[in-house]
C-alpha cells in the first residue's frame, strides 16, 4: 500500500530550483516532464500547465538533421523560440539530442532510421555549437537516448555500446569546452529483454558494456528510461498487485526497473553518480492499440496514480537526481501518434486527463494517496478541470 501523508507530501515532494552536479543528494529528485514545445504556437498554455504541476525540469528532444541540415548551416529558430519561452518561467531545460543528418551518415547507412555519424568529431562540432548557443539557458543534455536499439543506432557495423561511449566522449568535451555549467547525461536506454545484437541490446547489458568502455569519466549522471506497461510503480517481477498476466516477470516491464540499472553503476564503482530517470510513464487507451495492449489495461484514472506512485517511489532514493514523466502533451499537435497519446496528461483536445490533475495536486501538497487507487484531495489547488489552450493563462475557476 502507498500512504503519503500531507507533512510528508509537503516535505517530499516540495520543488527545488537547482541540482549541483550529479552527486548523490538528501533532497528529493527534481521533477521534469517531458514535453513538445518546439514550433508550438500555443507554448504559453503549455508552460503554464508545467507550472501548475511546479515543474523544475522540461524535456525537449531535438534532432540534428533537423537543426544543421547541411554541414555548417544552423536552423536555430524554432528552438530559439522555445529556449526564450521557457526561460522566464525559471524551469530549467534539458535537450535530448540524437539523429545525425544524411550528410553526415557513413556510406552504407539505411536512412530510413536514425544512426551515428561516420565522423564522431562531426556530432561533437555541432554540440559545442548548440552548447555555446545556449550557454547558461540549457541546463542539461541528454546524449542520444535509446542507443541499444537499430531504430536509433542504424549503423553498417551495427550496435556498439563501445561506439556510443567514444561518440559520448567526444560530446562531452565539446559541451564542457562550451558551456562548463551543462549537466551531461547519457541517453537513457530503451528497458527491452530482447538482446539479439542487431535489433536491440538489452539495457542492463548494454550498461554494462558502457562501463567497461569507460562511460563514468564524461557524464554527470546515467540516464535511465523505464515504461511500467500495466503494472503499477511498486510492482516488480517478484511481486504483482494487478491480476493481468501480459509484461511479467521481467525487471523491463516494470517502473523499478532503474533499481536494476543501479546495480550495474554499483558494482562498476560509479555509486557517486546520480542516477536521471529520463523517461517514466504509463499508457492508457479505451481501446487495444496494435503494438501496446498493455495499454487497454490501464484506465486514466490508474494511469494517474501509478505516476503518483512511481514519484513516491522515486523520492526514496537519494541516488536519483531527477525524474521526468513521459509525456504531457505530445496527443497534441502536428504528428501525433496514437502510440504517444496514451502517454498524454492531455487528450487531443487539450482536456485534462486524471494524470494532469492529480499530479498538480500532488506537486502543489494537496492531495493524500490513501492506497493504490484512492486518493483524496486535502484543498482546492490552482487547476482547471477542464483546461484547454482556448482559456488562455491559467486562473482559479
Amino acid at each position: 500500500m502507498l500512504l503519503i501523508a500531507a507533512s510528508v507530501a509537503a516535505t517530499v515532494f516540495s520543488p527545488f530550483a537547482h541540482l549541483a552536479h550529479a552527486q548523490n543528494s538528501d533532497k528529493p529528485p527534481a521533477f521534469g516532464l517531458r514535453m513538445s514545445l518546439l514550433g508550438a504556437s500555443d507554448i504559453a498554455p503549455l508552460l503554464n500547465a508545467a507550472q501548475v504541476m511546479h515543474t523544475d525540469w522540461v524535456s525537449q528532444t531535438v534532432t540534428w538533421k533537423q537543426l544543421e541540415p547541411a554541414q555548417g548551416e544552423y536552423h536555430w529558430g524554432e528552438l530559439d523560440a522555445t529556449i526564450m519561452a521557457v526561460q522566464p518561467t525559471g524551469m530549467r531545460v534539458l535537450l535530448g539530442v540524437a539523429g545525425a543528418p544524411d550528410w553526415a551518415r557513413p556510406a552504407g547507412s539505411d536512412t530510413t532510421l536514425d544512426g551515428p555519424p561516420a565522423d564522431y568529431a562531426a556530432f561533437a562540432e555541432f554540440m559545442g555549437a548548440l552548447a555555446a548557443r545556449y550557454a547558461g539557458r540549457v541546463g542539461a543534455y541528454e546524449v542520444w537516448p535509446e542507443a541499444n536499439l537499430r531504430m536509433n543506432w542504424a549503423a553498417p557495423d551495427g550496435l556498439s555500446p563501445e561506439g556510443y561511449v567514444e561518440l559520448l566522449r567526444q560530446a562531452s568535451l565539446a559541451i564542457r569546452a562550451a558551456d562548463p555549467a551543462a549537466l551531461i547525461i547519457s541517453g537513457g536506454l530503451a528497458p527491452t529483454g530482447a538482446n539479439d545484437g542487431v535489433n536491440a541490446i538489452d539495457d542492463v547489458v548494454y550498461y554494462q558494456r558502457m562501463y567497461s568502455a569507460g562511460v563514468a569519466q564524461y557524464i554527470d549522471a546515467l540516464g535511465v528510461r523505464v515504461d511500467g506497461y500495466n503494472n503499477p510503480a511498486l510492482d516488480s517481477p517478484e511481486s504483482a498487485s494487478v491480476a493481468t498476466t501480459t509484461y511479467k516477470g521481467h525487471s523491463s516491464f516494470y517502473f523499478r526497473h532503474y533499481e536494476q540499472v543501479r546495480k550495474v553503476m554499483v558494482a562498476n564503482g560509479d555509486a557517486g553518480h546520480s542516477l536521471w530517470i529520463t523517461s517514466a510513464g504509463w499508457a492508457s487507451t479505451p481501446t487495444v492499440v496494435p503494438g501496446m495492449e498493455y495499454a487497454a489495461d490501464v484506465t486514466e484514472e490508474q494511469q494517474a496514480v501509478y505516476l503518483v506512485g512511481a514519484l513516491a517511489q522515486a523520492q526514496a532514493q537519494t541516488y536519483v537526481g531527477a525524474v521526468f514523466l513521459y509525456n504531457f502533451n505530445f496527443s497534441t499537435g502536428p504528428g501525433a501518434t496514437a502510440t504517444a497519446a496514451a502517454y498524454s496528461f492531455i487528450r487531443p483536445d487539450w482536456s485534462a486527463r486524471p494524470a494532469f490533475l492529480m499530479l498538480a495536486k500532488l506537486r502543489q501538497n494537496a492531495l493524500v494517496i490513501a492506497g493504490p487507487t484512492e486518493v483524496a484531495p486535502l484543498t482546492d489547488v490552482h487547476v482547471l478541470p477542464n483546461w484547454s489552450p482556448r482559456l488562455g493563462p491559467l486562473t482559479n475557476p
